[in-house]
Order: C-alpha cells, then structure tokens, then sequence
C-alpha cells in the first residue's frame, strides 16, 4: 500500500510540474498565431491600399473582410484606420483620437492600428496599461508585431 501512495505521490508531483509548462507552450503558440494574423492581415490591407489608394474604411464591413476572423483566444482583431477617426491636439500636432499610445503618450502607427486584445479580451489605448499587457500589436507602422509589453 506504501507503495502505491509513493507512486501516486510522484505521478502528481509530475503533474503539478508539466500542467503550468503545458500552458506556457500553449499561450506561445496563441501568441505566436496572432503575430502570423497580423503579419497576414497586414499584406491584406496593403494589397487593398495598392489598388484603391487608401486604406479600407473600418466603418465599411465590406472593405475589412478578416473583421469576421477572431485571434487565438475567440476575439475579433482591432482595426482602426486614422483617416476615419477623430482628431485631437492643437493645429500641427493633430493625432488619431483612438490610437494605441506608447508610454509617452504617442501613437505606435502612423496610418492604421492592427491588434489582439490578447488573453485577457481586454485592452486600453495606452500599452502601459495593465490590461494592454498581453495585447498583440502591430507598432512601428508594421516594423514591430509582437507583444504589447515587449514593445
């Protein structure tokens, strides 16, 4: 009997060790499809720039057609295209009412905002928000694609 409970004993101390791993490589992979959405969604919307002179209006579903493909964790990707959006600041230093901001308050892009809520579905404007943490941005105007955190 001593003997059974020694093996059960070391079959969960396994567990207990290869669960959390498990989940680590999971939500790599999460992480790592989203970065290859985003890369694929990119080129989408510069084909769609090349041939019609501008980028695809966020308010027109016809124009945005992987609006209806969601991230890893069930969640439709952002966009927000500037042309469209409200303008704040004073004349000269206009920006992008509802751009994803770094930690000093500026715009990550420069034409259009392309990002995963993450893990959590929840994001803010600023990448220095805790609930931006485990956002999937496109920064850089698509020079950097990876984690909010890591940007």
């Amino acid at each position: 009997m001593v003997e059974v409970l020694v093996v059960v004993g070391i079959v969960a101390t396994l567990f207990a060790i290869a669960i959390p791993m498990v989940e680590e490589y999971k939500y790599r992979a999460q992480v790592a499809q989203a970065i290859g959405d985003i890369h694929t969604i990119q080129s989408e919307i510069a084909a769609f720039t090349a041939e019609n002179g501008r980028e695809p209006d966020n308010d027109v579903p016809a124009e945005i057609p992987w609006s209806y493909i969601n991230d890893p964790w069930g969640n439709p990707y952002e966009y927000l295209d500037f042309a469209t959006d409200s303008m704040t600041g004073p004349p000269g230093d206009r920006k992008p009412a509802n751009a994803r901001k770094d930690g000093s308050d500026h715009p990550i892009n420069t034409d259009y905002d392309l990002y995963s809520r993450g893990k959590d579905g929840q994001s803010k404007l600023g990448l220095l928000n805790e609930q931006s943490y485990d956002d999937v941005v496109r920064a850089n105007d698509g020079r950097y694609i990876g984690l909010a955190h890591k940007f």
